[in-house]
């Protein structure tokens, strides 16, 4: 599966895998970023910037 991130916030964000399979970079605001999922299932992931924000992608 392709994945695309989009940062609609003000600050700079990355989407960082947990696990290290996929990072987006710095993503200024407006900026977009396409990553490859290459295996089914939950993919936890975190902002290397703001280790608060942390989310999930699920690949079928």
């Amino acid at each position: 599966d392709t994945v695309t991130f989009t940062n609609a916030d003000s600050k700079t964000h990355t989407a960082t895998a947990d696990d290290g399979s996929f990072d987006t970079g710095q993503l200024a605001k407006g900026k977009k970023a396409k990553v490859k999922i290459a295996e089914a299932g939950a993919h936890p992931f975190h902002c290397a910037i703001h280790s608060s924000m942390t989310g999930t992608v699920t690949a079928k």
